[in-house]
């Protein structure tokens, strides 16, 4: 590139521009976290290293409860700050070896690899209870909580099975009156 008499010369290699472009793709821009397109792969591998290791594996959905009243008492960008917010309260209770991320929306999906399901319940619990009391800022008049769903891999289902009971387990804590976690017990095929 030629500025002002003075060249410059801007040299990434293909394998550099595709590995950006890779992880912008699996990354959810509003959060920084995976995005469904890099959670269901990882969800697969998880679940195979389950398998091959005879270790547990547990799932969870987490919404964000009444999303849309957030959106229209704050505006897009005040629902946005929002889930920014939640996500970072999430984040501060796995452990790096965790895989938390964005499923769409205000849903969220976290894999607890070599986690049986007692343990992904409690760290669950507190992920819902610190979001309750989070000190929430801006014009918010609310408290902001969170339904939760939670089970344990079963050998032998899909991930879409997997996940499906995850989901129902979520539906059934907004069923229940949100703000809390429900765990759907695994029972052998």
């Amino acid at each position: 590139i030629v500025c002002g008499g003075v060249c410059v010369v801007l040299v990434i290699s293909l394998d550099q521009a595709w590995k950006q472009v890779h992880e912008l793709a699996m990354l959810d821009t509003l959060t920084g976290l995976s995005n469904r397109r890099d959670f269901m792969p990882a969800a697969q591998r998880e679940l195979d290293l389950a398998l091959r290791h005879q270790q547990p594996l547990a799932l969870v959905v987490l919404d964000v409860d009444h999303f849309k009243s957030i959106n229209d008492a704050l505006g897009h960008l005040g629902g946005d700050e929002v889930l920014r917010g939640f996500a970072r309260v999430a984040q501060e209770n796995v452990r790096a070896g965790d895989i938390f991320g964005r499923y769409g929306g205000e849903e969220f999906l976290l894999i607890f690899p070599a986690t049986s399901l007692l343990p992904a319940l409690n760290t669950c619990e507190r992920i819902r209870a610190q979001v309750e009391a989070h000190p929430w800022t801006g014009l918010l008049k609310s408290r902001v909580s969170v339904s939760i769903g939670v089970t344990q891999y079963i050998p032998g289902e899909s991930v879409l099975e997997f996940f499906s009971r995850s989901d129902t387990a979520m539906y059934m804590a907004k069923e229940g009156g949100r703000n809390q976690v429900v765990v759907q017990e695994p029972v052998a095929k």
